[in-house]
């Protein structure tokens, strides 16, 4: 199976939305901080790189969500700043308890919610195409 590469979804339309819809003073949601990921999808195995310059902590990954901790979930108490980290797609679960079976469901979309050292919600998206 080759590697499948990842688009990044984070666009500019998204920080937009975000900006436009802040308080009921249209003031910019500054609770929220985009991630800077590298993810793969290699033979069954999502290889996540946090690119950040600080560690993620209580980070959340949602494969295939349709909305936040929808779809399967893995979660994972920290990763270090610049650390790789390696999970097998049949550890995701979602939350009924059934697990992700790579040789029928393909991965399609990967959403990252972590806590940030100042106290914001880290957050990254992605999809396959």
């Amino acid at each position: 199976m080759g590697c499948l590469s990842l688009v990044i979804v984070v666009s500019m339309i998204a920080a937009g939305v975000r900006a436009c819809s802040g308080g009921r003073s249209g003031t910019p949601d500054t609770t929220r901080v985009t991630l800077n990921a590298q993810v793969r999808y290699v033979d069954g195995q999502l290889i996540i790189t946090n690119d950040d310059d600080f560690a993620w902590v209580n980070v959340e990954f949602d494969l295939n969500p349709e909305t936040r901790s929808s779809g399967y979930t893995y979660r994972v108490g920290r990763i270090e700043a610049h650390a790789m980290y390696t999970i097998g797609s049949r550890q995701f679960a979602n939350s009924d308890g059934t697990k992700f079976d790579p040789l029928t469901q393909k991965p399609l979309r990967l959403s990252i919610h972590v806590d940030t050292p100042d106290s914001k919600d880290g957050w990254w998206f992605g999809e396959w195409k």
